[in-house]
């Protein structure tokens, strides 16, 4: 899911922004940064001896997480992981709507 969501706004910047080359290097970029993000995680997780301390989805959600303020349920810390790129992406949207109809 966070990989889809980090895709879609990199889509939505190639959507509503990519109008000029230098707009579509520094896009693309930030493309290959999003990559090395995703990408770095699943190399150490890969190399990782042992496999029963490599974390998965289902014990993340049947367990949860500690934050800072307690603990929290597995829906609860997936819901705040998305939250903010999500808000990113529909602002995103918004700014390249007006953008494209002042054009």
């Amino acid at each position: 899911m966070i990989v889809g969501v980090y895709a879609a706004l990199i889509g939505v910047f190639f959507l509503t922004m990519a109008g000029t080359p230098l707009a579509l290097f520094s896009i693309t970029i930030s493309g290959l940064y999003v990559c090395i993000f995703f990408a770095v995680p699943r190399i150490l997780l890969k190399v990782e001896n042992d496999p029963s301390r490599r974390p998965d989805f289902a014990r993340f959600m049947s367990d949860g997480m500690i934050t800072g303020t307690g603990p929290t349920s597995g829906k609860a810390a997936l819901a705040q992981i998305l939250v903010v790129p999500v808000c990113v992406i529909f602002g995103l949207l918004a700014m390249g709507l007006i953008g494209l109809w002042y054009l």
